[in-house]
């Protein structure tokens, strides 16, 4: 979803969330946060 242009800022970011719970496990860690972080900049997607 990250690839998509007509998606929107939230639309990208609930995509990369449920891509890193499925990676990385449901539930919060510095793991999972690491990676939020860098996919969020590979996607070029602004945190809220």
């Amino acid at each position: 979803m990250d690839g998509s242009d007509d998606a929107s800022n939230d639309e990208k970011l609930s995509g990369l969330a449920e891509q890193a719970d499925h990676d990385r496990g449901a539930g919060a860690s510095a793991e999972k946060t690491e990676y939020l972080q860098d996919r969020l900049s590979e996607a070029d997607v602004e945190p809220e």
